[in-house]
């Protein structure tokens, strides 16, 4: 299956130019149907829920390469042109003899995917039999960037008065502001990404040399964003002009000019040419002013594109909602579900909810021997 990965610089272009409404990826909605049978056999029904982009992008889904039986229905039909897109449901379906290990992600050969490690186990007393079940949806770090964006994108709309909601309303220098906190925000995720992944666990350079290749890197971006500036304050003069001059002529009753507009497409060039150049002048930094080998080089953009990776599903799985059900043999005798209906046991949360926490799903129930 085809995935989408989405960087903020893509949302610059989406949000504060074109003015479509501030979402990265859809509310894909999860929901999974776990059986858990009197052997210890298991069955999951795990579907999927929204268009064919939320279907399509950043997280991993069930593949028939990975022994999943996948089927994709529509549940709306084609709109007409610019009506909402179709949304589709993808189910899911395998099932697991007692004692085989569970899959713990949907990705197996990625570790930057959601991680949700399941166990079930059965035992048999005297008494009779008992059957565990526990998972364990690992924590998405996200706080990290968080703050950043609160500091530059909520900060400049807060400033402004402006609304996700309302874009259509704000004006070409409204969007100019919210472009330039965004590039901002681009560029300081950009650096704590590269700080991550050339000093994470296993460190690929020094922190002199991390430090030398940042300054050379900075360095040519705080030229870049002034020229940038200085086009924005130029875009704004000249709105403020007309501005003027249009009162004056309704003044003497005369009729305004056509209105100023600086086109999205022109943003948009200026906003990518200015984010491009960041990461191209930081690999030369490392190599010209830290010495640095083009195979540590090459080892940091992988790690780089790995962290971008992870940052891009972890924002995907915030936007997303969870219901898992599971059906356990016999008499239930514990879990921390939020409803249990017979023998099903519910549990509902959205993906913000696994924002730098772990959630834990258990439950325990018993068949009594019967005397």
């Amino acid at each position: 299956m085809s995935r989408q990965f989405f960087s903020t610089q893509s949302i610059v272009i989406r949000i504060a130019l074109l003015g479509i409404p501030l979402l990265l990826v859809g509310c894909l909605e999860r929901k999974e149907r776990i059986r858990v049978r009197d052997d210890g056999s298991v069955q999951i029904t795990a579907q999927f829920k929204g268009t064919q982009e939320e279907l399509d992008g950043p997280c991993a889904l069930p593949t028939e390469s990975d022994d999943w039986e996948v089927r994709k229905v529509p549940v709306t039909e084609v709109p007409e042109e610019g009506g909402k897109p179709p949304k589709y449901i993808l189910t899911a379906d395998q099932s697991w003899p007692p004692g085989e290990p569970l899959p713990a992600t949907f990705d197996p050969d990625s570790n930057i995917d959601l991680m949700f490690p399941t166990d079930v186990r059965r035992s048999d007393t005297e008494g009779g039999t008992w059957f565990e079940f526990c998972r364990r949806y690992e924590a998405r770090p996200w706080a990290y960037i968080e703050r950043i964006k609160k500091t530059t994108v909520e900060k400049a709309m807060k400033e402004r008065g402006l609304k996700d909601d309302d874009i259509e309303q704000w004006s070409d220098y409204d969007r100019l502001v919210i472009a330039s906190s965004l590039i901002e925000f681009e560029h300081q995720k950009q650096v704590v990404l590269l700080r991550r992944a050339a000093l994470g666990k296993l460190p690929h350079v020094s922190i002199p040399q991390f430090l030398v290749a940042k300054t050379s890197a900075d360095s040519q971006r705080r030229f870049d964003l002034s020229t940038f500036r200085l086009w924005a304050a130029s875009v704004r003069n000249q709105q403020v002009l007309q501005e003027t001059l249009d009162a004056a002529a309704e003044l003497e009753g005369k009729t305004a000019s056509k209105p100023f507009e600086v086109s999205a497409e022109e943003i948009t060039q200026r906003v990518e040419k200015l984010n491009a150049g960041y990461l191209e002048d930081f690999n030369m930094g490392l190599r010209r002013g830290a010495g640095v080998s083009e195979n540590i080089i090459a080892n940091i953009a992988k790690d780089y594109e790995r962290e971008t990776r992870m940052y891009a599903i972890t924002e995907a799985l915030r936007t997303q909602s969870f219901r898992v059900e599971l059906t356990m043999p016999g008499d239930i005798r514990g879990h921390n579900a939020d409803e249990q209906s017979g023998q099903v046991l519910i549990w509902e949360f959205n993906g913000e909810d696994l924002c730098d926490r772990d959630i834990v799903l258990m439950a325990a129930s018993s068949i009594t021997k019967q005397p």
